[in-house]
């Protein structure tokens, strides 16, 4: 089997030569930072990896009761915002409701 960087890690964003260990699953040790990069309305952004959506919006200032998400192109309910998690290259839009007459 050739030496190669493990998937896993080069995913979970790794900054060390991985290739050196056999079992995809003890890496959590050495990963050097559990930060990801987003992109919120075309800015990048940094957060903690498995942040749920309601925590990022929140994070980034946002009342979640008064926006609309897109998710990686398509509309997300606000349903799923619970059990989603961002994760790395995700890219969202977050468009506030804004009322008065």
């Amino acid at each position: 089997m050739p030496n190669a960087p493990c998937p896993i890690l080069l995913f979970l964003g790794c900054a060390n030569d991985c290739a050196q260990y056999k079992c995809p699953m003890p890496h959590a040790p050495h990963i050097m930072s559990n930060e990801i990069t987003i992109q919120v309305n075309g800015e990048t952004h940094s957060c903690s990896f498995q942040t749920s959506l309601p925590d990022l919006l929140q994070q980034l200032g946002f009342s979640p009761r008064l926006v609309v998400v897109e998710y990686n192109g398509e509309i997300l309910h606000r349903q799923f915002w619970p059990e989603t998690k961002v994760q790395t290259g995700d890219r969202l839009e977050v468009v506030t409701i804004v009322g008065g007459g």
